[in-house]
């Protein structure tokens, strides 16, 4: 826990609970996508169906690949394959075939749009990429906790299901979103230097990340 004993300098933490909520209002928008979506757990199609089905019913075409799929690829002959991508990759380790962290920024840098999910669990490659993108991810293993704000589902656990209502008031990012949002996962700050990231969602002042296995 950073800066345990002065609470008020606590940073506040940015999560990234609003994802599918910011994908499917940006895909909503554009005409039919082919879209790659890179996993690594075999059970995403079925856990997330329903996230997966409002795309597919917006005409977009999904293709699921393994990331660590010996034969993945982004490009042939210098053209890019998709026009968006989303990784629901956070452990992987090693993105397999030709694609790496270099050249998923080139699909950014490209115009193309790239959803990334973290988790506590979270590897290098999608650590890099977040920096690059201006967000820092937090230590792994560490979750978003707070005391005060917790759901009642975790009231004899480590609160880190937490109620989180700061959120940004964009219809056009977020659409219309009922309050408060039930958030676990790890934390994120922004890279100061970045102007063009934009906090989503926000912990309270009484929010603080650490891991819960560990004693204060």
């Amino acid at each position: 826990f950073r800066n345990l004993a002065n609470m008020a300098e606590v940073r506040r933490w940015l999560l990234f609970a609003c994802l599918a909520i910011i994908a499917s209002v940006i895909l909503a928008d554009t005409a039919a996508q082919k879209i790659a979506v890179f996993y690594d757990d075999e059970n995403i199609q079925s856990t997330h169906s329903m996230y997966f089905d409002a795309l597919a019913g917006r005409g977009h075409k999904l293709s699921f690949f393994s990331a660590s799929d010996p034969d993945l690829v982004l490009q042939q002959y210098g053209e890019f394959l998709y026009d968006a991508l989303i990784l629901f990759s956070p452990k992987t380790e090693e993105f397999g075939g030709n694609v790496d962290v270099a050249g998923i920024l080139e699909f950014v840098d490209s115009g193309r749009n790239v959803i990334i999910a973290a988790s506590p669990d979270v590897a290098d490659p999608i650590r890099e990429l977040a920096a690059e993108c201006g967000v820092e991810l937090d230590d792994e293993k560490a979750f978003v906790i707070d005391h005060l704000n917790f759901d009642a589902a975790d009231v004899n656990g480590p609160h880190t299901l937490v109620l989180a209502d700061d959120i940004i008031k964009s219809k056009i990012i977020v659409g219309t979103v009922e309050t408060p949002i039930l958030f676990r996962g790890i934390g994120q700050t922004i890279i100061d230097d970045n102007p063009l990231v934009l906090k989503v969602l926000s912990g309270s002042k009484s929010s603080y990340s650490y891991v819960p296995s560990k004693a204060l």
